[in-house]
């Protein structure tokens, strides 16, 4: 939007927690998880327990209400650990993947974070901007809501409408 966070940027790119596929098909009732490529393209009743299916509901729903056209944002996971398999795009593939086609401005947020952690910042808001700044391309890291007023108002007014016990 003009004058917003994404207006010099060729994309956004919303890197979520990774998991390793194992442990997200552990939770698959269905059968249907990462059994084919557009396995999370929707969200609906048979993959609604699938890690990987919400975080792709979470960044459509996103796109939406930012306004978004589907060419201006991305999903990708980050933080692997070990040899078994993780669930992709791999952030820092899929960055490189896009550099090599041209692009090379970047937003970039972790969606599933309330509040900035060492680790997203040292993967992404120090590595991940290393490799971009080093193809001549710029990144900028979006804050995750940590301890802002309209972030802690509304947590405050969903927790207030479930609650069930006296206060």
């Amino acid at each position: 939007r003009e004058g917003g966070a994404l207006e010099d940027s060729e994309v956004l790119l919303m890197s979520f927690h990774g998991l390793p596929e194992r442990q997200v098909r552990k939770a698959d009732a269905s059968g249907i998880c990462l059994v084919a490529p557009d396995c999370c393209a929707e969200q609906s009743a048979r993959n609604l327990r699938c890690y990987r299916a919400r975080c792709f509901a979470t960044a459509r729903a996103l796109a939406e209400e930012l306004e978004l056209d589907p060419t201006a944002w991305t999903i990708a996971f980050q933080s692997r650990l070990g040899r078994a398999k993780w669930i992709e795009p791999y952030t820092e593939q899929l960055v490189d993947e896009m550099l090599a086609r041209g692009t090379r401005r970047f937003a970039v947020v972790s969606p599933a974070f309330v509040a900035d952690c060492i680790e997203t910042i040292e993967e992404l808001g120090i590595s991940l901007r290393r490799k971009i700044e080093a193809a001549g391309g710029t990144m900028r890291l979006l804050p995750c809501v940590n301890s802002s007023a309209t972030w802690q108002a509304g947590l405050a007014q969903m927790i207030e409408a479930r609650w069930q016990g006296p206060f």
